[in-house]
């Protein structure tokens, strides 16, 4: 017998069992660090998401900051002086230069890094702001990203808010309680404790940033011809920059686009046909119409000119036109919509027909949201078949003839046949009267439709945290 084998075969046998023990061993670790593996990670997880959302709070701090109060530091005046001028609170809500737009800024929500850290980007969208907060903790990192729009506060039982104490007339339906308009509310710099209704710097801003989008891009000397999409395969050819006018022709086939996405159009948008879309965000330097069946599901638009919904068109989302906006025949405005109207252009022309308002609810077109005419046309006009959820906000004159179960604020209300006296006389005639042919509900959600970032008190809309 050779000792020399019986040495080898133990030693084949011992290595066979070693390595099925290494394999055994591993797989069982292996197993619990994967059954363990969600445990020892969640705390890093939950600290990340707790930074985004601190985030979101710091950088809203930043953007609200008021401005230094120099006045603070001076001690000299006397206590008469200081309560009669500048006793009152302030309070100044304006952009902050340490979160300019677009530009991702690093915030610090800690002293120390060793708990994590935060960047923060703030963008434009036409009536609200949006910051995204990027929380992150050793490996981990969460998203939150807040919508802050404004809020008006006002009881479900105020309906109307008018510019003078005189009473409605002209037999329309008032159910609620109609009030005169603080002066502390009015637009422009206040030395009241209250947040004015209206802030037209902060409005100012966001078109200027937008005009300036227009302005960068618009290089070309001459545009494309019409951009035509009839086919869902085409879609994704739209460039983010579309040098010349758009259409979206859903006449033979039925678009569907949905994309979160900003297309600067530079010419007139159209769209025709059954045509959805979804998440987009449109800067157009021309008109928009919505024809047809079209469905906007939230989608933001701004607009350089007119803005049309009509035929069966579904709009929902927000909007900010420059000029004007139409909404007619079967329109529908729906899922707490806000679309505001700035005319920031004095009616200049010879005709003897001076326009004054700037958005127009005709026919049966129905509306849920929030309605802002504001600037130099302010006025707003609803025909007697239209019927409105929400607001009714203007800086002028609202002839109403429809059905609002909401919210209405105005400097005065008249009548159609008022309306068009004063827009075809030299110099206009006043009433010195409110008429109103229309009737105006209480709404007991009324406090759920949300306002734009330039009116009222800043407040988070909305709000969606990364899974």
């Amino acid at each position: 017998m050779d000792v020399r084998n019986e040495h080898g075969s133990s030693l084949t046998i011992v290595l066979i069992f070693s390595v099925f023990a290494l394999i055994t061993t591993s797989v069982y670790i292996i197993s619990q660090w994967t059954i363990a593996k969600p445990g020892l990670l969640a705390p890093s997880s939950f600290q990340a998401l707790l930074n985004a959302r601190s985030g979101i709070w710091k950088a809203m701090e930043l953007m609200n900051a008021p401005p230094p109060d120099t006045l603070a530091s001076i001690n000299t005046l006397g206590t008469k002086f200081n309560d009669t001028l500048f006793g009152k609170q302030t309070q100044n809500i304006a952009d902050s230069s340490a979160l300019p737009p677009d530009d991702t800024t690093d915030v610090s929500i800690f002293s120390s890094d060793s708990f994590g850290k935060c960047k923060v980007i703030f963008t434009y969208i036409p009536c609200f702001k949006n910051l995204e907060s990027n929380g992150i903790f050793r490996m981990q990192s969460k998203t939150v990203s807040a919508r802050l729009g404004g809020i008006l506060h006002t009881s479900p039982d105020t309906v109307c808010f008018l510019g003078t104490k005189i009473p409605p007339q002209g037999g329309g339906l008032i159910d609620g309680k109609v009030t005169q308009i603080p002066d502390s509310t009015l637009g422009g710099p206040t030395k009241s404790k209250f947040i004015s209704e209206f802030r037209k710097q902060d409005l100012v801003k966001v078109i200027s940033y937008y005009k300036a989008k227009f302005s960068n891009t618009n290089d070309s000397l001459f545009q494309n011809s019409v951009i035509t999409i009839q086919d869902n395969d085409k879609i994704p050819t739209i460039k983010d920059i579309v040098n010349g006018p758009l259409l979206l022709d859903g006449s033979h086939h039925d678009l569907y686009w949905k994309e979160k996405r900003r297309i600067l159009v530079l010419g007139d948008l159209q769209i025709t046909g059954t045509v959805t879309v979804e998440n987009i965000e449109f800067l157009v330097s021309g008109n928009v119409n919505l024809f047809d069946n079209c469905v906007f599901r939230n989608v933001s638009i701004f607009c350089s000119k007119t803005l049309t919904i009509t035929d069966k068109a579904v709009f929902s989302g927000n909007a900010l036109s420059l000029y004007q906006i139409n909404a007619s025949k079967r329109g529908r405005i729906e899922n707490n919509s806000v679309l505001v109207a700035y005319n920031e252009k004095k009616d200049t022309s010879s005709s003897r027909i001076k326009v004054l308002c700037s958005i127009f609810l005709t026919q049966e077109v129905r509306c849920d949201g929030t309605v802002i005419s504001c600037g130099n046309r302010a006025g707003i006009k609803t025909d007697k078949n239209v019927i409105i959820h929400g607001s009714l906000w203007s800086d002028s004159v609202i002839c109403h003839e429809g059905t609002l179960l909401g919210f209405m604020r105005c400097k005065e209300l008249i009548s159609s046949e008022e309306l068009d006296s004063r827009q075809t006389s030299t110099p206009p005639p006043i009433s010195g009267k409110n008429v109103m042919k229309g009737s105006v509900r209480r709404l007991e959600t009324i406090a759920d439709y949300p306002y734009p970032f330039f009116m009222g008190k800043p407040s988070i809309v909305s709000w969606e945290e990364s899974m």
